[in-house]
């Protein structure tokens, strides 16, 4: 407190300011954005995206991929434990849609902002499903989380990209 005093005294003010730099944390970055372009030059996207996919058998995440930041993983990972085997779904909050398709115990799960069409997310997801069954990728010694991530993921980048630029 003398320190705080000794400063205040002799006419300085103690502050405590935001930082504002491009780091992202817990998904701050779709918040907030840090940019140098004309403020009133930017639009906003209201096409929808692909916000983050994942392939999984059972509880267990084969492999997964997003270019955004975020607790996405988590909440995907989490919503696993409400799949049901052999079954398809929709299933909307506020701002996302999480779908899926489980297929003999192997989940195929994107999740989308709600501006996303819906007949491109089951596209994407029939298309993940069709890949993934045509490889030669086995699934039977299953060892951890994200085991398969180096075959799997470019995968699902393809797909995640081509889907979020092909929406119709």
């Amino acid at each position: 407190i003398a320190i705080h005093k000794f400063f205040h005294d002799h006419g300085f003010f103690y502050f405590h300011t935001p930082i504002i730099n491009a780091s992202d944390c817990e998904g701050a970055g779709e918040m907030f954005q840090v940019t140098t372009k004309n403020l009133y030059d930017l639009k906003k996207d209201e096409e929808g995206k692909i916000i983050y996919s994942l392939i999984a058998k059972g509880m267990v995440v084969l492999a997964d991929y997003s270019s955004f930041t975020g607790t996405f993983d988590q909440t995907c990972k989490n919503f696993l434990k409400n799949v049901k085997p052999n079954s398809s779904a929709a299933v909307k909050s506020d701002d996302y849609t999480i779908y899926y398709i489980n297929s003999n115990n192997i989940t195929f799960l994107i999740f989308t902002d709600n501006q996303y069409p819906k007949v491109a997310a089951i596209a994407c997801l029939e298309a993940l499903k069709k890949d993934f069954e045509t490889s030669s990728i086995n699934t039977s010694d299953v060892s951890g989380d994200k085991c398969l991530q180096k075959e799997l993921k470019p995968k699902i980048q393809l797909k995640f990209d081509y889907f979020n630029e092909h929406k119709e």
